[in-house]
């Protein structure tokens, strides 16, 4: 049991990472893309 949990305690971590790069990705593009417009 003790190592399925460790599992998914990993995959949720992860998953949340790649949640925030994707966020912070669409931050930059929106940003470059204000930035060209002024």
């Amino acid at each position: 049991m003790k190592i399925l949990q460790v599992m998914v305690h990993a995959y949720v971590h992860g998953f949340a990472g790649g949640t925030q790069k994707v966020m912070i990705e669409l931050g930059n593009q929106l940003a470059a893309r204000n930035r060209a417009r002024s």
